[in-house]
């Protein structure tokens, strides 16, 4: 059975925190890969991919949590996501509709292998 592939939601402007760097505004999208989501940041022209899972980030917009390397926290309008010795600052009320959008396109026990890009078409300004 094949599953078709669904695009929705947007790129958000992210903000990247490396230790000891500045920080850097960068755009992050969202891809679907089964029940993980990859969280892409786009760097000088490079994707970074960065795999999440979805049920982890979702659970990470009311309450601090962790698996592994990867962790998720909310403070105030923002969102920490902690993974690979990087921490990626994203807007909480956009990535909270980018995760509702991604759960109506693929809902859970629906996730395959196929791919389903949470396509850009608004960006969203982080103030830090």
């Amino acid at each position: 059975m094949t599953h078709p592939t669904a695009s929705t939601a947007r790129g958000l402007s992210a903000v990247l925190r490396l230790p000891g760097e500045a920080d850097l505004c960068v755009l992050a999208l969202l891809r679907h890969r089964g029940c993980l989501v990859e969280l892409v940041l786009v760097l000088d022209d490079e994707p970074v991919r960065l795999p999440i899972d979805r049920a982890l980030l979702t659970a990470g917009l009311t309450a601090p949590t962790r698996d592994g390397e990867v962790s998720v926290s909310t403070t105030g309008q923002r969102v920490s996501v902690h993974v690979a010795g990087l921490e990626v600052v994203l807007p909480l009320l956009d990535l909270a509709e980018l995760l509702a959008a991604s759960y109506e396109a693929v809902p859970t026990g629906a996730e395959h292998p196929a791919v389903v890009d949470l396509d850009a078409s608004r960006e969203v300004r982080v103030r830090t």
